[in-house]
C-alpha cells in the first residue's frame, strides 16, 4: 500500500481550500443546491454513486477517481445570497465520508463564518464539543463556546486558524465550523474516526506533521501522540485510537487501537470481537496470518499454541488471561497488524516491519 494513498482520502482538511471552480467545457448550467446541513447529513456513509445519482442537477465537477463531488449550492444570509461549493469525498468502502461547504468567493469568508458561529443555537448544530486555535503566538483548546468566540474576535483570522466542533445526530455526526488563514468553510463528519486498514496500515510511515494537519479537526494532540477518542472498525466495535510519533525520524511509528471496555464490559463481549480479529474476520483486511505467539514476563513462551483455534479454545475454556498476553499477527508486505490480549486490554497495532 503506497502511502500516498492516505492523503488522496484523509488530506482533505488543506486541500479543502485549493478545489477547482471551472467547468467542464460545453457542460450545461448546473441549478443551485440550497445548503441545508440536516439534510447533508442524512448523506453520510451513504454510496458515493447514489450522491452523485442524488444531486446529478447541482454537480459542477465529479472526479470519480479521486472521489470528489463538487455541488453548485447557495446559502442566504440576511437576504443576500451567497454562492458555496459543497464538496462530498468518498472513501475506499464506496460511501460519502465527509461533505465541506465553502463560499465560492473567499472574500464572502468572514460574513459566514459570523453567520454560522453567531447562530449556532438558533441552527441547532447539538452540543458544544471543543474550540481550537493556531496562531502565530501558539496554539491550544477553548473548553466552551463562549470563551471561544470572545478569542476568535480578539485575533486576526488572516494569520490564523479558528475551529468550533458540535455533536449532532445523537453524538454520531461531528459538524465543524473552520476559518482557516481567513478562509471559512463549513465541515459534516462522522464524529468518530473509522478504524480500518487506511489506518493501521497507511498511517505507520507517514510523515507525523503531516498526519496532525490531516486530522486536526477530530484529533487530540499530545506531547507525542495524536489521540481520537473515539473510533469504531468495520464491524462496529468500538476503541481508542492513538498514534505515535518516531521522534528519530518525524514519522509515525505505531497506531494503537485499544477496544473500549467501557462499552464492551463483560468477558464475553470482549472475548467476541478478539475472535474476530484473531480469525482474520475478512471485512477486517488484515493480511496473511504469520504468528500465534504468548508472552510471559516479557519472554515468549515457546510451543505454546500453534494455531488460532488453539488459542481461542483456552481463551474459551480458561477465561482471560491474568498473568499472560496472548498475541495474534497478520502482515501485507511490511506492513503488520499485531492484536494482543493482556488482563487488562485488547489492543490492535499496526506498525512497519523492521
Amino acid at each position: 500500500m503506497k502511502h500516498k494513498s492516505l492523503f488522496l482520502a484523509a488530506v482533505f482538511l488543506s486541500a479543502v481550500f485549493m478545489v477547482s471552480c471551472k467547468k467542464e467545457a460545453g457542460k450545461p448550467e448546473v441549478k443551485s443546491l440550497t445548503f441545508d446541513y440536516k439534510e447533508l447529513v442524512k448523506d453520510l456513509n451513504t454510496p458515493y454513486k447514489d450522491f452523485a445519482k442524488k444531486y446529478a442537477e447541482n454537480i459542477n465537477i465529479r472526479d470519480d477517481y479521486a472521489a470528489l463531488i463538487m455541488l453548485k449550492g447557495v446559502c442566504t444570509v440576511e437576504g443576500k445570497d451567497y454562492g458555496l461549493n459543497i464538496i462530498a469525498s468518498g472513501d475506499i468502502h464506496g460511501n460519502i465520508a465527509k461533505i465541506v461547504a465553502q463560499p465560492m468567493n473567499e472574500d464572502n469568508s468572514k460574513v459566514l463564518w459570523n453567520h454560522f458561529t453567531g447562530n449556532s443555537s438558533k441552527l441547532g448544530y447539538g452540543a458544544f464539543i471543543e474550540a481550537k486555535y493556531k496562531t502565530l503566538d501558539g496554539s491550544g483548546t477553548l473548553t466552551s463556546q463562549e470563551e471561544a468566540m470572545s478569542f476568535f474576535d480578539s485575533h486576526s483570522a488572516i494569520s490564523s486558524t479558528f475551529l468550533t466542533s458540535f455533536a449532532y445526530a445523537g453524538g454520531n455526526v461531528r459538524l465543524a465550523l473552520l476559518l482557516s488563514t481567513g478562509n471559512f468553510a463549513f465541515l459534516i463528519m462522522n464524529n468518530y474516526l473509522t478504524l480500518d486498514e487506511t489506518v493501521l496500515r497507511g498511517w505507520p510511515g507517514v510523515t507525523y506533521t503531516d498526519l496532525v494537519t490531516a486530522m486536526f479537526v477530530l484529533s487530540k494532540e499530545k506531547d507525542k501522540s495524536l489521540f481520537f477518542e473515539r473510533a469504531e472498525d468495520l464491524l462496529g466495535n468500538r476503541f481508542t485510537v492513538e498514534a505515535f510519533n518516531n521522534e528519530k525520524n518525524g514519522k509515525v511509528k505505531t497506531v494503537d487501537a485499544v477496544l473500549d471496555e467501557t462499552v464492551f464490559s463483560t468477558w464475553d463481549k470482549v472475548l467476541s470481537v478478539w475472535k474476530s480479529y484473531a480469525k482474520g474476520e475478512g471485512k477486517l483486511n488484515l493480511g496473511t496470518l504469520k504468528t500465534v505467539k504468548v508472552y510471559k514476563d516479557g519472554k515468549e513462551v515457546s510451543g505454546a499454541f500453534n494455531t488460532v483455534d488453539e488459542m481461542l479454545a483456552d481463551l474459551e475454556k480458561k477465561g482471560r488471561p491474568s498473568d499472560a498476553i496472548y498475541e495474534v499477527t497478520f502482515a501485507k508486505d511490511v506492513f503488520y497488524i499485531a492484536i494482543t490480549l493482556d488482563a487488562e486490554t485488547l489492543k490492535v497495532q499496526g506498525f512497519i516491519s523492521e
